[in-house]
Formats: structure tokens, sequence, C-alpha cells
């Protein structure tokens, strides 16, 4: 996504330490969906992938172990932690204060090319993807544009502590492709949410932004449990 790599630095991203980079590279592959519940990650491998020397891996794995997005394995690795139906309804009740929270500060200080990128991922990129996805039944791409959505707007708050925070949820919390299969209608729905959110930011009226993200995350939360029931 061209628009998001250039507005990076409106984004609040910051010089991270190996290990952080390690952590962060982690969290965006769990997220997207690249490595998947259950998905088993070698120290080494994971070093050899990244080109960085065994140590920041072992850290990042351990960090993330702490965080419950890893199960660490001594001598053996890490694998990507398995959610339970309470831990997906807590994760999705923590996201929806914490984002809510986050776009109000966003209003403002959100520049218009930043909300221009996410009309480009809402109106263009994401319907597109959807369509593919289904075709392929692997929901990879639509789960990264999804999450650079959210990332470009909590990222924009200039907050420090939350969007680690709400990274961590969305690692915790990923959804698997037989969910998008199961409910693709909440997945259209998402798009039209998208939208009215990006409305709100163009008015620059926090409580509306608020009230309708918070909104956005909880029927998702809902469409989860049901499929998961």
């Amino acid at each position: 996504y061209d628009c998001i790599k250039e507005s990076a630095s409106e984004f609040g991203f910051i010089h991270l330490t190996k290990t952080d980079a390690v952590c962060s590279f982690l969290r965006e592959a769990i997220i997207t969906g690249r490595f998947k519940a259950g998905y088993r990650i070698t120290q080494q491998e994971l070093a050899e992938m990244l080109k960085i020397s065994p140590t920041p891996v072992r850290e990042a794995l351990h960090k993330l172990d702490a965080q419950g997005i890893l199960t660490y394995i001594p001598h053996h690795g890490a694998q990507v932690a398995t959610p339970d139906r309470q831990m997906i309804n807590e994760v999705y009740l923590l996201r929806a204060n914490l984002e809510s929270l986050a776009i109000q500060e966003a209003v403002k200080t959100i520049s218009w090319k930043t909300i221009s990128c996410l009309e480009e991922i809402s109106r263009e990129i994401i319907p597109n993807l959807l369509g593919k996805c289904l075709e392929n039944e692997d929901f990879t791409p639509y789960r990264d544009a999804n999450y650079k959505f959210h990332k470009a707007i909590y990222n924009s708050s200039k907050m420090v502590v939350v969007p680690e925070l709400i990274d961590n949820l969305w690692a915790r919390s990923m959804a698997p492709d037989e969910l998008f299969l199961f409910n693709i209608q909440r997945s259209r729905e998402g798009i039209t949410e998208h939208l009215e959110i990006i409305q709100a930011l163009k008015e620059g009226d926090g409580l509306k932004a608020n009230n309708t993200l918070k909104t956005h995350i909880d029927r998702t939360r809902l469409a989860y449990l049901e499929y998961l029931d």
C-alpha cells in the first residue's frame, strides 16, 4: 500500500530495537494469518529468515510468550497460541475500548493525507481483495488491508502506549479463514462501517468516531462468537 508507506511517519512509527522489530514482524505475521494458530516458530529459522543474530529472536519469542501471543517451549521454539471463546470475547471488548480511545485522539491530529489513504483502502483495496480472497479461500491479503486501516488510525493518535497494547490484542485474536467464509456478509458490512468511521474523522467529531468504531468492533466480536458457537 504505497499511500500507507508514504505516510508512515505520520502514523507515529519510530526506530525500533532489533528485539522490538522481531516482535513487530511476528505480531503482523500472526494478525494477517501468515502464521496461523498452532504454527511452530523456531529460533534458528526465524533468525535466518530475518537475517539477524539469534539473541534478539530469542528475546522476542520470550516477550511474546509473556504477552500470551506465543507459547514458548524451551529448546523447541514457540508456537502461535490458540485463543478460546472467553479470550476472544475479552480481547474484542478491550480492543473496542482502546481503539475508540485512540480514535478520539486521532481526530485531533490525523492528516488529510492519512484520511485519503484510509478512503483508498476502504473504497478500492478492501472490496477488490474480498472478491479475490473468496475465490482463493485465502483471506490473508484482506486481513492485512483491514489491519492497516485500523493501525493507521490508532497510530495517528500520537499515543505511545496504546498502539502497542492494541497490536498485542490483535495478535491474540486472529480470525481464521473459516470465519470469513461462515459470515462473508459481516465483511461487507465492515466496509460500510469503515466509510462511516472515515466520515467521522473528516468531520472532526471525536464522539461520533468513538461510537462508530466501538460499534464496528463489537459487531465483529459478536460475529466471531457466533462462528465459534
